[in-house]
């Protein structure tokens, strides 16, 4: 049985008024994280990155404070040593954690085993916490006074701007 002509006019009407209305809640969105981000510096590109992104990107640097080409050579040389040292510290971390994954599978697991490997994991996760900040201070040795400043300046804007956790961070 074929719907009637008055039945597909009714329908034709809902479905257009229901995409006016979506249209419109559309509209009404909050702007898309592209869009917040269009015209920012550099630095303040991704809440997610924070400080660390900033020094992980020279050239971010070099445009927000102002940096030298030696300074640029300097923060380079830093972040590939960080670089290494961080990458020690994950080939450390993940056979840790895939033995700690391993011990629970078994039918009665070795809690002793699990907790013991759990602080190794701890102990080398605060390596890693401790590895950022000395990055963090070893990069603002090679920072002026004045760039300082603006990092600091920098910072506080990037806080009130990607306001979480991630801050909580220590050395950040």
């Amino acid at each position: 049985m074929k719907p009637s002509k008055k039945y597909m006019a009714f329908a034709i009407g809902i479905l257009a008024s229901l995409a006016i209305v979506m249209a419109t809640v559309a509209e009404a969105q909050p702007a898309r994280r592209a869009d917040r981000r269009a015209g920012r510096p550099p630095h303040m590109m991704d809440c997610k990155g924070g400080p660390s992104m900033f020094f992980g990107n020279p050239s971010a640097m070099k445009q927000s404070l102002g940096l030298t080409d030696a300074q640029i050579s300097r923060v380079e040389a830093v972040n590939l040593d960080h670089r290494k040292q961080l990458l020690e510290y994950k080939e450390k971390i993940g056979p840790k954690e895939t033995h700690v994954k391993r011990l629970l599978l078994e039918d009665n697991p070795n809690l002793s085993a699990v907790r013991s490997t759990l602080r190794e994991i701890s102990d080398l996760r605060i390596e890693v916490q401790m590895l950022k900040i000395t990055h963090r201070l070893e990069i603002e040795k090679v920072l002026t006074a004045e760039q300082k400043t603006k990092l600091k300046a920098i910072r506080s804007q990037h806080r009130k701007m990607c306001p979480g956790p991630h801050y909580g961070r220590p050395g950040y």
